[in-house]
């Protein structure tokens, strides 16, 4: 067993961010190993020269797409900082991973963002309720999946960026409530789980609350652990003292927002994104693989743009219908 580690959660689409990702934590955390969780479809053991986890057990195995972040539970690190790909390591993570190891196990420690805090602080009950079901799930079918728990009597957390140990889910509890959920799913006419965000759980992320709360286990929340990327409404840090306050921002994390790429432009964050980017490129090689993510993202950017194009094309021929109706009425 290795006492620490950082496990990343990537796909195709997101490789370029991974990259990038992994060129801030060799700054921000040097020395520490890295095992990256891939796509279904990858079955070799390295990935850019970081280790690949493998595991062997058919429950886990079980866990696709979206899922497989709970394998970062059933790892070889003892304690671990987990993170999706659309994050970069912003500062020195020294102080993060001494308080790491300050917990006793089993412990799970992830960002707690001050605008939501103080949404449910306030007690503001139907305001609340929204972020829960955006954040968690169909409250209504979590409700009737399990009639015990109440989810927005807590806190909903992201689960893109979180520091745990690998004996915090007992892997005869996740059988249990996976397959139930699955079950539950699939009997109201939704997709298996794995690779929707809709039916009862929000994908992984609301499926992961669920599973800590059913099972009492205690979350610890570090205000603004990371920034925000949404370069429109994006998440001040009000203040720099209490506990923890040398902890906030130490991550940026571009959670449901456009993500940086060589051609972005007023992305939040870009510049430190390009340069580990760049700076990942420059120590480990790999230059035809470069240009292959040139050719990907200049791809992935003209689509974006036709769809765009083609949304605003039928707007207008909308709105120019309607207002032929409304002549002739």
């Amino acid at each position: 067993m290795i006492e620490f580690g950082f496990y990343i959660k990537t796909y195709w689409r997101d490789y370029h961010l991974a990259k990038a990702l992994i060129a801030s934590i060799r700054r921000c955390a040097p020395g520490y190993p890295i095992i990256i969780i891939p796509d279904d479809h990858y079955l070799k053991r390295k990935l850019w020269g970081e280790k690949v986890i493998t595991p062997s057990d058919p429950v886990l195995l079980h866990l696709k797409g979206f899922y497989k972040k709970l394998w970062c539970f059933y790892g070889p690190f003892r304690r671990f900082i987990f993170l999706d790909a659309d994050i970069l390591v912003m500062k020195d993570l020294a102080e993060l991973i001494k308080k790491i190891h300050s917990f006793n196990n089993p412990f799970f420690m992830c960002n707690g963002q001050s605008k939501f805090v103080r949404i449910q602080n306030d007690g503001k009950v139907l305001e609340w309720h929204n972020v829960v079901e955006k954040h968690i799930g169909n409250l209504k079918l979590i409700s009737e999946f399990d009639s015990e728990i109440d989810m927005t009597a807590f806190y909903a957390f992201n689960s893109g960026c979180f520091a745990s140990c690998n004996d915090l889910i007992p892997l005869n509890k996740l059988k249990s409530l996976f397959f139930s959920a699955q079950k539950f799913q699939i009997s109201h006419g939704y997709p298996p789980l794995g690779y929707t965000r809709k039916g009862v759980f929000m994908s992984d992320q609301g499926f992961l609350n669920y599973i800590l709360r059913k099972l009492q286990i205690p979350v610890t929340l570090i205000p603004d652990l990371y920034t925000w990327g949404g370069k429109r409404n994006e998440e001040i840090i009000e203040n720099s003292s209490g506990e923890d306050h040398h902890l906030k921002g130490l991550f940026i994390h571009w959670a449901g927002e456009v993500r940086p790429h060589l051609l972005s432009r007023g992305v939040m964050a870009e510049k430190q994104w390009r340069r580990g980017y760049l700076e990942y490129y420059q120590k480990y090689g790999g230059w035809g693989m470069f240009l292959i993510d040139q050719i990907i993202l200049i791809f992935q950017y003209i689509a974006r743009r036709i769809r765009r194009i083609w949304a605003k094309y039928r707007k207008t021929a909308l709105d120019r219908d309607l207002y032929g109706k409304n002549l002739k009425g």
